[in-house]
């Protein structure tokens, strides 16, 4: 994996070139990095720009006389996902839950679904996860889960022809079935989990596994994709 970079911004009344600038740094093709942008207390609503620009409120906006406007187009698809911490948070190390990416869908161009999402008690979330439900996801009691964890119910498109000439966020959402993580369920490090698929109580899934179908209780997993390799014998 490359090591991931991070890419620091800062901005003093300048939103306008920092918007240009994001839009030319995001068109960089290295897969593993981050982009942060610190306000130096602008008095001109720069952080309100930024982040309407994120949600596609805010149109660019460039020199006329720049020679470089060619960088930063094409623009990005907005919205772009974007955590916002005021001083304050940032001071004290921001906040996980902000930093997860939980998702249900009640609509995608043409389909409406009816999503639903079940958290239990004493579930803790790492960074960087990404939750994603269009059918349902349930998560029991007491689930550890690591830092950039991928869950999911669904996929966009199939392999078909038709499906395939059509661009990725294009194609119909389609859900394979629920996804399930019973009680006591710890989930190590990048691990992905695939739709129609029960993770049984008390089992522990090992760092970057990809879980492709059902796990028995009481089991340590691995791999890609995820196979059982020990059984946990809870009565010794």
């Amino acid at each position: 994996m490359k090591h991931k970079i991070y890419i620091i911004i800062l901005n003093y009344n300048g939103w306008k070139d920092t918007i240009e600038c994001l839009e030319s740094v995001l068109k960089n093709d290295y897969e593993n990095y981050q982009i942060i942008v610190i306000d130096n207390a602008s008095p001109n609503n720069s952080i309100e720009y930024i982040i309407n620009w994120a949600e596609g409120k805010q149109e660019v906006i460039y020199d006329e006389k720049s020679q470089l406007k060619h960088l930063s187009q094409p623009h990005q698809p907005k919205p772009l996902d974007y955590v916002f911490y005021t001083k304050e948070e940032a001071i004290n190390g921001g906040d996980k839950e902000k930093e997860a990416r939980i998702e249900t869908y009640s609509k995608h161009l043409d389909s409406s679904y009816t999503p639903e999402m079940i958290f239990g008690d004493n579930v803790n979330i790492g960074y960087d996860c990404h939750i994603g439900c269009v059918n349902k996801v349930i998560i029991g009691n007491n689930v550890l889960m690591a830092s950039k964890i991928f869950i999911t119910d669904h996929f966009h498109g199939d392999t078909s022809i038709d499906s395939l000439k059509l661009p990725p966020n294009d194609r119909k959402v389609t859900s394979k079935g629920s996804v399930i993580i019973e009680d006591n369920v710890w989930i190590g490090e990048g691990v992905a989990i695939m739709p129609n698929v029960t993770i049984g109580e008390n089992s522990i899934i090992g760092a970057n596994s990809v879980v492709t179908k059902d796990i028995p209780k009481n089991s340590v997993v691995a791999g890609n994709p995820a196979r059982v390799i020990k059984n946990i014998d809870l009565e010794k």
